[in-house]
């Protein structure tokens, strides 16, 4: 391992050269939103270090939550989910809170286009 604390370098890292599956063109608000969750990684528990592999459930529920109109405006503005405990409620909650976090972030910045 190298030196790390006071008077540590940087590390240099490279840019990622492979672009993001939510950021492809063609994709639907729904698709964005479930390629980026299924992009993260999760941090703790016994699946730590594996990719988020969302239920078909929480597939349907993503796709009626960014279900769009003719016009191509959001019909639902807010949604109830009720599931038994243990079922992933938080897991798919939080997962969607860290997506519209990034990519509002992403979308303020001029990075996303097509949507």
């Amino acid at each position: 391992m190298g030196l790390r604390g006071i008077g540590a370098r940087p590390i240099g890292r490279k840019p990622s050269s492979r672009r993001e599956a939510w950021r492809k063109p063609g994709l639907t608000r729904a698709d964005r939103v479930i390629k980026f969750i299924e992009g993260l990684k999760l941090s703790a528990g016994i699946f730590a270090g594996k990719r988020f592999k969302l239920r078909p459930w929480q597939r349907r529920i993503i796709d009626a939550i960014y279900a769009v109109d003719a016009d191509g405006h959001r019909m639902v503005r807010q949604a109830l989910v009720c599931v038994p405990r243990k079922n992933g409620k938080s897991q798919l909650a939080a997962a969607l809170a860290l997506a519209h976090l990034v990519r509002g972030r992403a979308a303020r910045a001029g990075l996303l286009r097509g949507e």
